[in-house]
């Protein structure tokens, strides 16, 4: 439906675009009438009407920054004292008020910053600052809907859960042991590893336990075996993981025989240089 305008709202369009732009014509003309056009709106209305504001291009700006250095010590005055204690928005609106003008955000900021005019304030909380939450620890807002002591979410699952993950491919069981990260009294490790653990105790530091047969998913205790971080870089140098199922026994005895060979002759090379190191 095409909306008319009548003739006092062209007649007001027609004066108020020769000493305003669009965005301000607009907040005018809407606080005139008491009604809700948008900038495209008011635009098109003028288009339409072919209403022109005779002046040249960039003519309205050099007439508001013509009011700024006319007024500027005044002006200067002003910012210096009001800055400090108002936000930027506010001090705009109140700015405009003082000088009677129709001044934007933006060109206020910066005929400040052309003026090297601070707020003094760093952003950050001073020192003795009272939050304005202050005494309210311990108020209960929403009694009604809010959590009770001892609630348990919906979404919280029984120990014993079991899931994969994407990452990885492990298969993850929940256990009743306090989580190191979290501080929680229960925590999701490793299914195979919580199981080897079961029957042999904790896993040794500087150990890991693998997958016999490379399936993560098979936890099985005859699939399960206890290798040194060494080994189990040699295993990955020998890629274990993609040989064929019959050499992966012989790749793990090589891992291991590599791992006591590098071992024994990194022993003999420091006692040897120990042992020449005392005769001197």
């Amino acid at each position: 439906m095409k909306r008319t305008y009548t003739k006092k709202q062209i007649d007001y369009l027609r004066t108020g675009y020769a000493k305003m732009g669009i965005p301000e014509l607009t907040r005018a003309f809407n606080k005139k009438f008491k009604m809700n056009k948008t900038n495209g709106a008011i635009k098109c209305a003028i288009s339409n009407r072919k209403i022109t504001c005779g002046r040249t291009k960039g003519e309205l700006n050099k007439g508001r920054f013509k009011i700024l250095i006319i007024n500027a010590p005044l002006q200067i005055k002003f910012l210096k004292k009001n800055y400090p204690l108002y936000s930027r928005k506010e001090l705009v609106a109140r700015f405009n008020k003082r000088f009677n003008t129709t001044l934007t955000d933006q060109q206020v900021i910066s005929f400040i910053n052309r003026h090297n005019i601070r707020s003094g304030r760093t952003g950050r909380f001073e020192k003795c600052h009272v939050p304005a939450n202050k005494g309210v620890k311990g108020i209960h807002l929403s009694p009604t809907t809010e959590f009770k002591k001892g609630h348990t979410p919906a979404n919280t699952r029984p120990l014993g859960s079991e899931r994969v993950d994407n990452k990885d491919g492990y298969i993850h069981i929940k256990i009743e042991e306090a989580n190191p990260y979290t501080k929680a009294q229960t925590r999701f490790k490793q299914k195979h590893v919580v199981l080897w653990e079961r029957k042999h105790g904790p896993v040794p530091k500087g150990f890991a336990v693998i997958f016999k047969n490379s399936d993560r998913k098979n936890c099985v205790d005859e699939n399960l075996e206890l290798v040194s971080r060494a080994e189990l870089a040699r295993l990955n140098q020998l890629k274990y993981s993609e040989a064929h199922p019959e050499s992966k026994p012989v790749l793990l005895t090589l891992a291991k025989l590599k791992t006591k060979i590098f071992s024994l002759q990194n022993k003999n090379s420091n006692s040897a240089a120990e042992k020449q190191r005392h005769n001197k």
